[in-house]
């Protein structure tokens, strides 16, 4: 009898590190299933934010609202509601820089007048509008850069801008060529479908470019200040 009881023990002594080592595999297997998943996010964060910049317009038309994207939500400040038109005041800038040749640029400024703090993402619209071009009709929409916008947030009384990037025609206005004076700007905060207009203040004529593939005029997305 005293055998058997001894058999019983040690089989069951035996048995013991096996029943440890399946729960050790277990649970390594279960942390290799948490590691995996929570890299996930990682990955995804890195193609969200790859690609580079440019400065050149791009060939997609020019739109009535901010370009947001699918991705707006995820970098706006939930707590902190968009910028509406009616929170905002917009005027151009009073310098002009010159970029190269006869490619020159302004700001376009929004400060918030709204008396609480709201946020801005996107490039908006802009049009320029002025006497009847024979071929191309009394607005100009500008086409849209292909650098990447960021959430703005403003305070009340803060300023951002959209740099007006437009090639200056060097002649007089003429039915025969693609000369212009523009009168005003009418545009389209991000993400809004009501409009500010504000004059020309710039002062120069461009050269009209609307079939162009990478025409020399074109917008930036809104950024912070006013520098």
């Amino acid at each position: 009898m005293k055998r058997t009881k001894i058999v019983g023990i040690t089989a069951a002594a035996a048995a013991l590190p096996l029943l440890l080592g399946a729960c050790q595999s277990g649970s390594s297997a279960s942390s290799l299933v948490t590691s995996s998943t929570a890299a996930a996010p990682v990955g995804a964060s890195a193609s969200a934010t790859a690609g580079a910049l440019g400065n050149a317009g791009t060939d997609s038309t020019s739109a009535r609202t901010g370009g947001s994207g699918p991705t707006g939500g995820l970098q706006a400040n939930v707590s902190t509601p968009r910028c509406h038109t009616a929170d905002l005041n917009a005027q151009l800038g009073t310098q002009k820089m010159t970029l190269e040749g006869d490619q020159m640029a302004v700001f376009l400024v929004f400060t918030n007048m709204s008396g609480h703090d709201c946020t801005m993402y996107g490039f908006g619209g802009v049009d320029l509008h002025g006497p009847n071009d024979p071929q191309n009709g009394p607005v100009y929409s500008l086409r849209r850069s292909s650098e990447t916008p960021e959430t703005v947030r403003l305070t009340t009384g803060a300023s951002a801008h959209v740099t007006i990037t437009y090639l200056r025609g060097t002649g007089t206005p003429a039915p025969d060529n693609d000369i212009w004076q523009p009168s005003s700007v009418v545009v389209t905060p991000p993400d809004e479908t009501t409009q500010l207009t504000v004059p020309w203040t710039a002062g120069d004529a461009i050269q009209r470019q609307d079939s162009a593939t990478h025409p020399g005029t074109y917008i930036s997305p809104v950024a912070a200040g006013v520098d």
